[in-house]
């Protein structure tokens, strides 16, 4: 319409109001979306179809993905391998350094028994009536020649090829002998270690055996070390000389009971 009062004014038909869309519920469904993805478009009306695509489409799944994280906690799982990798490689090194403190402690205590190899020898000494007593070590060379002359011997015997293999690199083979009457002698196969394992004890029962079934000689069964690992089986470990002799069980070895503080080096001279 148009009113006349002085000046024209025209007033156009006002629009109508659109009502709004209800807001949606908070339940477990949505407005319905269409996913244009790259093979159709999907249709998600509910949680369980979100969930469903983020399932089953990698596409979808990255790019959620990418949307709701952040870069840093995108890249944790690049970090968290690193990480390990790191770990690993530590672990190995810590491993490296355990089994050559093992080797570095095994060897010294080697060198004390080698040095105190009497006070090793005096007990069993004692126990057979010999008081004045000659101590020899028998060196590598010696038992491969032991080993190489009674070879038949010894292939009738039960030994596998690994026991007699390894025996000439017995830690320490000590000889005693009588300085008054060199025809009682015997042999120690000793075994040394800082921690005294089932190794160690089946190590010196076999090269005793070995040694007795070669030489016809008593040979005795040692492992020298300071304490015996948790896993070991100490059953088969006797700490007193004479219950250990009188006892005449090949499958028994003596304990030679070391102090850690007799391991240190030598004083130079």
């Amino acid at each position: 319409p148009v009113i006349d009062m002085g000046v024209r004014v025209t007033l156009s038909p006002a629009k109508p109001i659109q009502a709004r869309p209800p807001a949606p519920d908070t339940g477990r469904h949505f407005d319905r979306i269409q996913w244009h993805g790259e093979r159709n478009m999907t249709t998600i009306n509910n949680t369980d179809d979100l969930i469903e695509i983020l399932r089953t489409d990698p596409v979808v799944r990255s790019s959620v993905r990418r949307e709701l994280l952040t870069e840093e906690v995108l890249a944790l799982p690049n970090r968290v391998s690193a990480l390990t990798d790191r770990i690993d490689a530590i672990v190995e090194r810590l491993d490296r350094q355990h089994d050559d403190l093992g080797t570095f402690r095994g060897n010294y205590a080697s060198e004390a028994v080698r040095r105190n190899r009497y006070q090793a020898i005096r007990p069993f000494a004692l126990q057979r009536g010999i008081g004045l007593v000659k101590t020899s070590l028998i060196d590598e060379d010696e038992l491969e020649w032991i080993l190489a002359n009674r070879q038949q011997t010894l292939d009738s015997r039960d030994f596998s090829d690994d026991a007699l293999n390894s025996f000439p690199e017995t830690d320490l083979v000590l000889l005693a002998e009588n300085r008054r009457n060199s025809s009682q002698r015997f042999y120690m196969a000793i075994e040394t270690s800082f921690t005294g394992t089932d190794h160690d004890i089946n190590r010196a029962r076999d090269g005793a055996r070995i040694l007795r079934n070669a030489t016809d000689l008593d040979v005795y069964a040692v492992v020298a070390a300071v304490r015996w690992d948790v896993r070991a089986d100490t059953s088969r470990v006797v700490e007193d000389v004479q219950e250990y002799i009188e006892a005449d069980d090949e499958s028994l070895v003596y304990w030679l009971p070391l102090i850690e503080r007799h391991l240190e080096p030598a004083d130079p001279r």
